[in-house]
């Protein structure tokens, strides 16, 4: 089982369509994700997704969000896991759509580029290991 675990995370494909759409890419395993290249300053991100199951695929991931590797923390924690932004619980068909808040405390610029980490894996029962590490401009407000 854990080969299964390391090969399903060694591979990530991240297609940016143009400087400003989306990014949508997927792990090996069939999972998906799509989200803006621009991150508008201040503004909170949708995000969605589509196959993210367990290994049985009878139940949604758990899916835990970092900024910036878990360099950049929420003043309030979500968690005991003090680094994560989101825990996204997705529902047993494998989809889901979130806005992640923006990190108002952290002194990002428009101009900057930061990550998003989209993490499975750890946080549910024999789910599927995950981390796509998504890279993001942060763009000025009204930018789409």
């Amino acid at each position: 089982m854990q080969v299964r675990v390391i090969a399903a995370a060694l591979l990530v494909v991240v297609a940016p369509v143009s400087a400003q759409d989306m990014i949508e890419g997927h792990p090996l395993d069939g999972a998906t994700f799509s989200l803006p290249s621009v991150w508008v300053l201040g503004e909170d991100l949708p995000v969605t997704g589509t196959n993210w199951t367990t290994f049985a695929g009878d139940r949604g991931s758990v899916i835990g969000v970092k900024y910036d590797f878990g360099d950049v923390v929420p003043p309030v924690p979500l968690d005991v896991m003090d680094e994560l932004w989101a825990r996204i619980v997705v529902p047993d068909a494998g989809a889901f759509a979130v806005d992640l808040p923006f990190p108002r405390d952290a002194g990002w610029a428009e101009g900057e580029t930061h990550t998003v980490h989209l993490l499975s894996g750890s946080l549910g029962d024999d789910d599927r290991a995950r981390g796509p590490v998504l890279r993001l401009t942060i763009g000025a407000a009204g930018q789409n």
